[in-house]
């Protein structure tokens, strides 16, 4: 129960506004579920606001046409739309029920890190050493070997990155732990 102190009320207030309805608290905290593209994005602005100390601020500009405005992580979606952190698909949609990759999820924290000010330039070109290293996407391939060297994201049984796999939850609590204890270091 208090494996993430610090992640369990992050993990709990991002999620459960959209999950209440639709499970009871029981199947909420079970963490085989996947996690979807607007919890993850939930997740990021709530761990920004509290490794910052600062409210995440949205233009209020909804970019994507899946998303609804009233949503519980519009707040966060536009802020991190705002700030580099996510792009959506390319054709107007954010996919908000979509189940985030691990490819995806490399990504956004790496676009997070540099948001935060971090410089990731130096992983790009970096050789990974997962058996599956080329079915890493182009696009995911810096961020990836951003979050392996820093350990953020580890791999897979049989030496696999598995870039096309949905993260469960406890995969995203166990690396947003990770992350949020190596920004307090």
């Amino acid at each position: 129960r208090a494996m993430f102190p610090q992640m369990r009320p992050l993990m709990t207030r991002a999620m459960l506004p959209q999950t209440r309805p639709l499970m009871t608290k029981a199947m909420f905290l079970q963490t085989r579920p996947p996690m979807t593209r607007a919890m993850f994005i939930t997740v990021i602005g709530r761990l920004y606001q509290e490794l910052s100390g600062n409210a995440v601020i949205a233009s209020g500009a909804n970019e994507f046409t899946d998303v609804q405005s009233g949503s519980y992580y519009i707040q966060f979606l536009d802020w991190a739309y705002d700030n580099n952190i996510i792009e959506g698909y390319g054709d107007g949609r954010f996919g908000p029920n979509d189940n985030i990759t691990r490819a995806q999820m490399a990504q956004i924290i790496a676009n997070f890190v540099q948001y935060m000010g971090t410089n990731i330039d130096v992983y790009e070109g970096t050789s990974l050493t997962f058996s599956d290293s080329m079915d890493i996407p182009t696009w995911a391939y810096t961020a990836v070997s951003y979050c392996s060297y820093n350990g953020l994201i580890t791999g897979m049984p049989g030496n696999l990155f598995s870039p096309n796999t949905t993260a469960t939850r406890a995969q995203v609590a166990t690396i947003m732990q990770r992350f949020a204890n190596s920004f307090s270091e």
